[in-house]
């Protein structure tokens, strides 16, 4: 059963215990001990047993009663059976071989093997042939003698490969790969899962299976089940030819799998040939019950060759065409019939005579009818709408009497309707978001890929979040961010197993201003969504519906639970708010009010953090407590140290950087260690211990994979290069400010400034003086600082571990003691433009950047004002944290000091000598 899966698991509502197997097979010796081991393994499965029938063999029973999304099975990773894990460094050609060759490893082992009882029951069953099904008409036929043919050469890589095994032993590996492999695209696995694979497959079943990353599979009910009834999934959504080819059984009833797959094939007639030179293959179409076909796109390239041969009577010809293959292939189907003695040939020949005969009536009708639409449009469902009758509404406007997976709408890119058709809607989404992010690791600048992952690919989450409840979407918020965390891996080639993954996931998903990358957490941040899109709404919904609004707020001010089941997840996710310790949250008869409490004013914006209404806060708070709860407790001092260090407003500017100039423009590998190291994973450093680099000096002491050594060595005397970076920085933003009517110094003498009591012979430098900035015209000096919350030996400074800041107000106390002079009364002010290495900026930085956003604001046109100030806020902090980040990228590569290069104009940087 090779089922594919686009999203990640979803937890449990509730945990069944683990215990022993159940079977009403007491005497069946494989099957028990097939249970005991399944035990054994941790699998969790109290609540169903195995049973039996003469109709379909074992199939799994519930002994207990499951209601919709209650956890059925649980399988951890250690008892699947999965390609590429065994001892061997076989390459297969295909999948199955793969899975297969895994299988046949096991079987070699017998008694010895770790999965020795449930190999032994793997190889018990008889695999179906495909020489009977290779005499049937049609395209069954044709895939069964395919199958066949493919599955001799599989057996005879297999035995190449395993010479110890024999034919049938390959066959019947074969065969179970076939029929019982599942297939993971979050754990990007195939693997036979034991005790699991007792699931029959249903038309229409009552249960659906997730695994995720931890390759832990979860069997969850999608609808009340009743002890005694048995437990189902679906398989794949194919016809009952392929069902047949297969799995070896067909379906009676209705369902998905009342459909005929038709193979044309291409046109005889010679000037039709010669117009179609791009159309030889047959074409295979999908017929449904109805005569309709499911995907008319299949025809397209045979009704393009109709039209390029004979324009003005292409439809006839295709119609002529197409009646003349079905009722062909019709005929061939009604002489086999009466020689059938299979029970399952004779249902499908069936099935297949009538769908086939219903589209030759349509195709006769539409061929009669004098007013003929487009073929490709008769082809279609049509909607044939009786005021007496809604089902005869057709599938295009009325959904209620479809399967589950089909009963929904999707209403401005929400989905609306059944839970499985959401999930079905949100797994196709899943698939789509894919596309994009399987094309970022082949950009070739890293920064770019990084940017388009930030800004396009992590929000996409964000509508669904709104408008989705979270029971609802969990899979696909989990699944969503294990794409993007695959994808960020994937960016920075992380692919060996590290023990800092967990800890760099957790960071990743944090905002800028908290420490993290800032990436959008579908799954952290889905309750303040979805809290924060309803709360948004309800200031709308009030003018224009007052009694929808109306009713929604007696839901929520009613004690007990709503009644509604969308007012119920949404109190749910008030509930997740105030457990996260968000004191603020404003109350239900607030935001009823005739006149609701404003949201906050935003303070600082960011891609994870929605600028909009009240999921700023809402967010914030979230992802405030995740970071004190479950980021920080698992920590080290240093690390905790660091991750403070990188916290703070404008702390990520570098992160939302656009490299439309040198100072914003981080290469590939300065992006790669900068990301690393906020995600403290190892770095590429290039020397075993510090000092080694030619025309370096240092300690000698051994380098850490994290750099924390290099980041704070005072003997390799990078720390005070490092400040030159910043000292270029700042004295660019400042000209930039000031303009012409002011002037940046940089290096000016200590005793050419207006302090008090500084001696001629002083040979104290200030890094830069700024004149112009303020209303009073006092002269801004200030000193330049990098610093480190770590010391040489990777601890962190005290109380930097536990308090904002603590490295910053050394640098300012040690700044104060080695410039007094500056801190007594005259024509200046002295400023500390601290930065810590993280990227946490002291706050005399902040009041300088307003300082000269005040300044340079006054030259721009009053209607245009706030706009400036806004874009130039955002590209001064993104010069300021670029070159912070070069310049502690520089210091752990330990010799690289270029500052960007120089462009014309004044606003950008010069050489060190033309600053002056």
């Amino acid at each position: 059963m090779l089922i594919h899966l686009n999203d990640q698991c979803a937890e449990p509502k509730a945990d069944p215990s683990n215990t022993i197997m159940q079977s009403d097979e007491s005497d069946d010796v494989s099957l028990t001990e097939l249970l005991q081991w399944c035990a054994q393994k941790g699998i969790q499965a109290g609540g169903v047993r195995v049973a039996s029938s003469d109709g379909c063999g074992r199939f799994l029973q519930a002994t207990e009663r499951f209601d919709p999304e209650q956890l059925i099975l649980m399988v951890p990773a250690e008892a699947i059976l999965a390609e590429g894990v065994g001892e061997s460094n076989y390459q297969a050609s295909h999948w199955m071989l793969g899975v297969a060759h895994r299988l046949l490893e096991e079987d070699c082992l017998k008694e010895a093997s770790a999965f020795a009882p449930y190999v032994r029951l793997l190889f018990e069953g008889e695999p179906h042939g495909f020489g009977a099904m290779a005499a049937l008409p049609g395209c069954v036929g044709s895939l069964a003698r395919a199958r066949e043919t493919l599955r001799s050469s599989q057996v005879a890589e297999l035995l190449s490969a395993m010479p110890d095994s024999s034919p049938e032993r390959a066959v019947r590996a074969l065969h179970t790969v076939d029929t019982r492999t599942v297939y993971s695209h979050s754990a990007r696995v195939r693997a036979l899962v034991p005790f699991f694979d007792f699931a029959n497959h249903c038309a229409y079943p009552n249960a659906r299976w997730t695994m995720g990353s931890d390759r832990v599979l979860r069997l969850h009910s999608t609808k009340l089940i009743d002890i005694g009834e048995e437990v189902t999934i679906s398989y794949d959504n194919i016809s009952n030819g392929r069902l047949l080819v297969t799995y070896g059984f067909v379906l009676n009833g209705n369902g998905p799998h009342r459909r005929v797959d038709l193979d044309i094939v291409s046109v005889q007639s010679k000037d039709l040939e010669e117009a179609a030179l791009d159309q030889k293959r047959p074409v295979q179409l999908e017929v449904l019950e109805d005569g309709c076909l499911r995907r008319r796109a299949a025809l397209l390239p045979l009704a393009n060759a109709f039209r390029a041969a004979n324009a003005a009577n292409a439809d006839v010809l295709l119609a002529e065409h197409l009646l003349q293959q079905a009722m062909e292939e019709r005929r061939q189907w009604e002489e086999t019939h009466p020689r059938l003695q299979d029970s399952r040939f004779l249902v499908l020949s069936a099935m297949t005579i009538e769908v086939l005969g219903h589209f030759v009536g349509k195709l006769k009708d539409w061929m009669e009818d004098p007013t003929k639409t487009s073929l490709m449009v008769a082809l279609g469902p049509r909607a044939e709408i009786h005021s007496d009758s809604i089902d005869q509404l057709g599938p295009d406007v009325w959904v209620g009497n479809q399967p589950p997976a089909q009963r929904g709408f999707v209403a401005l890119g929400v989905p609306i309707g059944h839970p499985e058709f959401i999930a079905c809607h949100l797994q196709a989404r899943l698939a789509a978001e894919a596309e994009l992010l399987e094309e970022l690791p082949r950009l070739p600048d890293l920064q770019a890929a990084w940017l388009l992952l930030l800004f396009c690919a992590a929000p996409r989450a964000q509508h669904i979040l709104r408008t989705v409840p979270p029971s609802q979407c969990f899979e696909y918020s989990t699944g969503h961010d294990a794409a993007i965390w695959d994808t960020l891996l994937a960016l920075l080639g992380e692919q060996r197993p590290c023990p800092h993954l967990a800890e760099a996931r957790r960071l990743a998903f944090l905002p800028g201003r908290l420490g993290g990358l800032g990436l959008t957490s579908a799954e952290l941040l889905s309750p303040a969504a979805y809290w924060a899109g309803w709360t948004d709404a309800l200031g709308t919904l009030r003018p224009r519906v007052p009694d929808i609004a109306a009713a929604c707020g007696r839901e929520l001010l009613h004690e007990g639970d709503p009644h509604a089941p969308c007012i119920r997840e949404l109190v749910a996710a008030a509930a997740r708010l105030d457990a996260a310790g968000w004191a603020t949250r404003p109350a239900w008869a607030q935001l009823l009010a005739a006149h609701p409490v404003p949201s906050p004013p935003l303070q600082e914006s960011e891609p994870s953090l929605w600028r909009h209404g009240w999921q700023h806060p809402a967010a914030l708070a979230v992802t405030t407590s995740f970071r004190e709860q479950e980021v920080f407790p698992p920590m080290t001092p240093a690390t905790r140290a660091l991750v403070r260090s990188q916290s703070g407003p404008a702390a990520g500017a570098w992160l939302t950087a656009i490299p439309t100039e040198p100072a914003t423009t981080l290469a590939p590998h300065l992006m790669a260690i900068a990301l690393r190291r906020r995600l403290r994973l190892p770095l590429p450093l290039t020397t075993a211990r510090c000092g080694q680099v030619p025309n370096t000096h240092g300690c000698g002491r051994l380098v850490d994979p994290l750099g924390d050594h290099l980041a704070a060595c005072p003997r390799t005397g990078a720390l005070a290069r490092r400040g030159h970076l910043m000292e270029q920085a700042w004295i660019k933003i400042c000209r930039e400010a000031v303009g012409p009517e002011g002037r940046v110094v940089p290096q000016q003498w200590l005793n050419r400034t207006t302090a008090p009591g500084v001696p001629p012979e002083d040979r104290r430098r200030l890094d830069l003086v700024v004149h112009g900035a303020t209303a009073l015209g006092v002269a801004l000096c200030c000193d330049v600082t990098v610093v480190s919350p770590l010391t040489s030996t990777g601890r962190p400074l005290p109380r930097a571990a536990t308090h904002d800041g603590t490295a910053l107000q050394l640098a300012r106390a040690r700044k104060h003691r080695r410039y007094p002079e500056l801190l007594r009364a005259g024509g200046h002010r002295f400023l500390v433009l601290g930065a810590e290495l993280g990227g946490r900026w002291d706050q005399e930085c902040h009041d300088l950047v307003r300082t000269l956003l005040a300044v340079r604001a006054q030259r721009e046109p009053a209607a245009i004002r706030a706009a400036a100030i806004s874009g130039w806020r955002r590209r001064w902090w993104a010069v300021l944290a670029c070159a912070l980040q070069r310049a502690t990228a520089s210091t752990l590569l330990g010799g690289v000091w270029l500052a960007p290069a120089q462009t014309t104009g004044t606003a950008h940087f010069g050489s060190r000598a033309g600053l002056g």
